[in-house]
C-alpha cells in the first residue's frame, strides 16, 4: 500500500500585542522584553508572527484610546490574524466594559487568546470568559487604588506648593518672566494676544511647547497661576475658574494683582478671542471701488495683489474676474501705500501724529505701520481702468486724507 503523503495545516497567523503605561523616557525597555517572551512562546507553538502591535506609554484605565489595540481589534475582524499573543491579561484590557467588547469579538472571530504568563484564556466556553473577568476585576482594583495614590500624591506636593512634573514656560527662567511681564503690560494696555505672539516670532523668542508662537497658547500661559507664584489643584482645562491655590516654591513673574487684572480682561466675555488670519496688507479695509463708492472686497490673487468683486457692473471700478472683458482695477495693497494724497476729507482720528513721520516708519513694525496709515488715510478709491492692463496706474487712484487736526505726539 502506498502511504498518503501527511497534509501540512496552515500556520496560524500571530499578533503580538505589547503594553507599558508609563515609559516617559522613551527607553521602550518593557514593550521590548515583552515582544521578545511573546515571539519565543509563538515559537514554541509554530505560529507565525505577523504583526506586532504595541502601544508603549499608553494606559488601559483612563479613557484616551489605544490606537495599537484598536488596530489589532480590525486585524481581528478583517481575518488578518488568527491568534492574539500577549504577554499577560492585564496588557490587554483593565476595563470590564472593554473586556466584554473583547469577549463579543473573540466569540464571533474565533480567535485563539495565548497568555505568557498566567496560563491561556478559552474565551468561547463560559469557564474561559469567568476567569478572564475575575482577572479583569482584580486589575481595575489594582488601577484603582494605583489612582487613588496617584492623587494623594499631587494633593501634597500642591499643599506644598511644589510642581508635580516639570515646570511651565514662564518662571523657569528670569528671562521667561520678562517675557511674561512685558506681554502682560500690552494686555492691559489694548494690546492682541495675535500681535504679541507675531512679534514674539519676528524675534526669535522660543515657544512654550518649542514651535511657533500662538494666540491660544498665549492666552494658556498668562492665565496660568504659576505665572503668579501659585501651585493649584484641580485646575479648570479652560483656564475660566481655578482651583485650590498655594503659594509655590518658584518665583512669580508677575504680582496676585497685576495677574488678576490680566485674568479679568482675558476672560471678559466681550472681548474678541476669535482666531483670525493676520492682515497681510498695509491697506487691508481702505481700498474703495471708485464706481460705486463701496468698500472692495478682495477676490482672486493676482501677480499685482489682488482683485476686487465688489461689483458687476461692466462700467463698475472693480475688475470682477480676469478673462471676462469688464471694465475694472486691480490694485496692490503694498504698492499704493506710496501714492501721493489728495483729496482731504472729514477728520476722524483720535490718535497723535508722529514729529517725524519718515522715522516713525523706518522704525515702525507692520502693525504700527498700519495704525499710521489709518490715523492719516481715510480711503483709497479705485477709478475705472482697461482690463487688458495689468500694471500698477497711480492716476486712477483717489487718496482722502484725514484733515490734520490732531495733536503731534510729544
Amino acid at each position: 500500500m502506498t502511504a498518503c503523503p501527511k497534509q501540512s495545516l496552515p500556520a496560524v497567523k500571530a499578533g503580538v500585542y505589547t503594553r507599558i503605561s508609563s515609559d516617559p523616557s522613551g527607553q521602550r525597555a518593557g514593550v521590548d522584553r515583552q515582544r521578545a517572551d511573546c515571539e519565543a512562546h509563538c515559537l514554541a507553538r509554530g505560529w507565525e508572527v505577523v504583526e506586532v502591535f504595541c502601544d508603549n506609554d499608553a494606559s488601559a484605565y483612563g479613557r484616551k484610546p489605544r490606537r495599537a489595540y484598536e488596530r489589532m481589534l480590525a486585524a481581528v475582524e478583517s481575518g488578518s490574524i488568527d491568534a492574539i499573543v500577549t504577554w499577560h491579561n492585564d496588557r490587554l484590557h483593565r476595563s470590564p466594559k472593554e473586556l466584554e467588547a473583547f469577549i463579543d469579538l473573540v466569540e464571533r472571530s474565533r480567535v485563539h487568546l495565548a497568555v505568557v504568563t498566567g496560563g491561556d484564556y478559552d474565551l468561547t466556553t463560559p469557564d474561559g470568559r469567568l476567569s478572564a473577568r475575575i482577572v479583569g476585576a482584580v486589575a481595575r482594583k489594582e488601577s484603582e487604588d494605583k489612582s487613588r495614590r496617584v492623587r494623594r500624591k499631587h494633593l501634597e506636593l500642591a499643599e506644598l506648593g511644589r510642581p508635580a512634573g516639570q515646570l511651565g514656560w514662564g518662571v523657569r527662567s528670569e528671562d521667561e518672566r520678562e517675557y511674561v511681564r512685558e506681554a502682560a503690560r500690552r494686555v492691559l494696555k489694548g494690546d492682541g494676544l495675535m500681535t504679541i505672539a507675531r512679534d514674539w516670532n519676528t524675534e526669535g523668542v522660543p515657544g512654550a511647547s518649542g514651535g511657533p508662537w500662538t494666540a491660544p497658547t498665549l492666552r494658556r500661559v498668562l492665565l496660568s497661576s504659576r505665572i503668579a507664584g501659585l501651585r493649584e489643584h484641580g485646575v479648570d482645562p479652560s483656564g475660566k475658574a481655578l482651583g485650590d491655590l498655594s503659594p509655590a516654591v518658584w518665583a512669580a513673574a508677575l504680582d496676585r494683582q497685576t495677574w488678576d487684572q490680566l485674568r479679568a480682561v482675558l476672560l471678559n466675555p466681550e472681548r474678541n478671542i476669535s482666531v483670525r488670519r493676520a492682515t497681510r496688507y498695509l491697506l487691508t479695509g481702505l481700498i474703495h471701488c471708485g464706481a460705486v463708492a463701496q468698500p472692495c472686497s478682495p477676490g482672486r490673487a493676482t501677480t499685482t495683489g489682488a482683485t476686487c468683486s465688489t461689483t458687476t457692473s461692466t462700467s463698475g471700478g472693480c475688475w470682477p474676474r480676469a478673462g471676462t472683458g469688464r471694465s475694472g482695477s486691480s490694485w496692490s495693497g503694498r504698492s499704493t501705500a506710496s501714492t501721493p494724497w489728495s483729496t482731504p476729507g472729514p477728520s476722524s482720528a483720535s490718535s497723535c501724529t508722529p514729529p517725524d513721520p519718515r522715522a516713525f516708519w523706518a522704525e515702525a513694525d507692520f502693525q504700527q505701520r498700519r495704525d499710521l496709515v489709518r490715523l492719516m488715510i481715510e480711503r483709497v478709491e479705485v477709478m475705472p481702468g482697461r482690463s487688458a492692463v495689468r500694471r500698477f496706474d497711480a492716476s486712477r487712484l483717489r487718496i482722502r486724507v484725514h484733515i490734520a487736526t490732531t495733536d503731534t505726539c510729544r
